[in-house]
């Protein structure tokens, strides 16, 4: 009991610490799969000296360190934003079946707004009336 309580804790800290990262690099998932990995390998060579849990802890702490140090070398990606001028909306248009929705763009005009099919719209078009056109 005292050994899954030590590994739980060890492993929601490390999971906690890393959840919320913002950053352009894998430090966290590295901290996260490193901690993981040296709980588990500290806690199999510990059990062969007699302290399974002592060696669950050192491994894990090795790990989640060694972890981050290796991931934070690797970037990500920056995301890909697409920038849209503000005279453009997308809409998510609920399917017949809610079984997903598809993406409707409207274009600002000076007297209402144009459809993707050249429809027009006097005034800011209510979900109902694009479900009849776009929900598939």
């Amino acid at each position: 009991m005292k050994k899954t309580l030590l590994f739980s804790s060890v492993l929601f800290a490390t999971l906690a610490a890393s959840g919320c990262a913002t950053t352009y690099d894998h430090s966290g998932e590295g901290a996260s799969i490193g901690g993981v990995m040296g709980a588990l390998a500290g806690g199999i060579i510990g059990h062969q000296s007699d302290n399974a849990v002592g060696g669950a802890l050192v491994g894990g702490l090795l790990g989640a360190a060694g972890g981050a140090i290796i991931g934070s070398t690797v970037e990500k990606p920056a995301p890909n934003y697409v920038y849209m001028p503000a005279e453009y909306f997308t809409v998510n248009v609920p399917n017949r079946h809610f079984a997903g929705y598809t993406a409707v763009t409207l274009r600002r005009t000076g007297s209402g707004y144009i459809g993707p099919q050249g429809e027009y719209y006097p005034q800011f078009p209510p979900i109902e009336q694009l479900r009849m056109i776009y929900g598939a």
